[in-house]
């Protein structure tokens, strides 16, 4: 899904098991009663090309632009989790969720410098403590808890 974003869904069968036959994973995942929690349609290019938001502000716009900036994940996440929630929707009701969140966390002073300082030391401990030494290099495995 990285290397391809947006070709697959949330739930596709070919980004799940990549290294199975679709028709064989179909057979097993209908023995495990499975079956309706996948999508087994083949990946295709995205609509239309991918951008990326590279500031505060840029992301902020796009929020609040509702109409050219649709929260595309919304489906996947409800798919995933069996409800929706503040960043997977479009209407009003989460509108006032994303103000309320600006607000409360980047309209108090010093608010953006202490949320940037938690995730870098979050982060930092992270690595130091499942960082092991491979030679002369150091390596982590991200998916292990």
């Amino acid at each position: 899904m990285r290397a391809f974003p947006g070709w697959y869904e949330y739930n596709s069968i070919y980004a799940m098991f990549p290294f199975s036959l679709p028709e064989k994973t179909r057979e097993v995942q209908e023995k495990l009663g499975w079956l309706s929690l996948y999508s087994f349609d083949k990946p295709s290019p995205p609509a239309k090309p991918m951008d990326y938001i590279r500031t505060y502000d840029a992301a902020v716009r796009c929020l609040d632009d509702r109409e050219h900036f649709q929260m595309s994940w919304g489906p996947a996440v409800k798919g995933l989790t069996g409800t929706e929630y503040m960043l997977s929707g479009d209407g009003e009701k989460y509108a006032a969720m994303h103000k309320r969140l600006h607000k409360e966390t980047m309209g108090v002073n010093g608010a953006e410098k202490a949320i940037w300082d938690f995730y870098i030391n979050i982060t930092n401990e992270l690595i130091k403590s499942t960082s092991f030494k491979i030679g002369n290099y150091f390596e982590m495995d991200a998916v292990r808890k």
